[in-house]
């Protein structure tokens, strides 16, 4: 009990998974349950297993960017916006070197989402204005691990593809429907066509789908079919970034 309380287990710091890595090291090779539960808890919550959790994170980020980005000085309690927030590079790392396949999905796909150009130490004022995709990350860390690093680089060129297609929705109006629905249903295509993350682009679209222009039984089905697109995209992540082969290869 007095070594949890000693873990520095803040969810949200991008320095959490290499501060706790040795040590989640220890409790694996020896068997402590109960501080690899703890600590596995912890890391879960940066990195969701459901979307609706993963939904209520990304919602914290935004309001963080947000009130970062009405700040005079453009930093957020104290440094620059991205890292204030959960790092995905590291909790890869760390969730193939320490086995906690939990939390690879969404830091996986959250990585893929970063710009491989840009060094996580750089600062300066444009930290502040950079939008999500292009954060930095500690690519350096994952480099080393060719396996790893064909994932991401994968699914990173399949989602811009996915964005050059216009993220793949088409909607048809239904046969009841006089067809005052099909202008509404064309400014749909396309939404959200200008962001890699295929999440948030299909939560724009259903944010979009509910100005009031599609009629009550349009509306419904547009709702459906994005919610089911996007449960679908994320039930498919294990799969999509081969992490059972990972952990086989490793």
């Amino acid at each position: 009990i007095c070594l949890l309380r000693s873990l520095p287990l803040n969810a949200y710091d991008p320095e959490l998974p290499l501060n706790i890595m040795g040590v989640l090291k220890l409790a694996n090779k020896y068997d402590v349950v109960v501080v690899r539960s703890a600590i596995v808890s912890c890391l879960t919550k940066a990195w969701p297993q459901t979307l609706e959790e993963y939904d209520r994170l990304e919602l914290l980020i935004q309001d963080s960017i947000n009130q970062c980005c009405r700040s005079s000085h453009g930093m957020l309690h104290g440094f620059n916006v991205y890292k204030s927030f959960p790092e995905p590079a590291s909790a890869v790392y760390l969730g193939i070197e320490c086995r906690v396949p939990e939390i690879l999905p969404a830091a996986f796909y959250r990585l893929a989402l970063t710009d491989s150009t840009r060094s996580w130490d750089e600062s300066g004022d444009k930290s502040s204005t950079l939008a999500r995709y292009e954060y930095p990350a500690k690519w350096h860390l994952i480099r080393g691990n060719p396996d790893a690093l064909w994932r991401v680089l994968l699914v990173k060129g399949k989602l811009q593809r996915r964005r050059e297609s216009g993220h793949g929705i088409q909607f048809t109006t239904l046969r009841t429907c006089k067809g005052s629905c099909n202008n509404a249903f064309g400014d749909l295509t396309g939404t959200g066509n200008d962001t890699d993350d295929f999440l948030n682009a299909l939560k724009i679209l259903e944010e979009v789908a509910d100005n009031g222009e599609l009629c009550v039984k349009c509306e419904r089905v547009a709702f459906r079919k994005i919610r089911n697109e996007r449960q679908n995209f994320w039930n498919e992540l294990t799969r999509v970034f081969e992490i059972d082969a990972l952990y086989q290869l490793h």
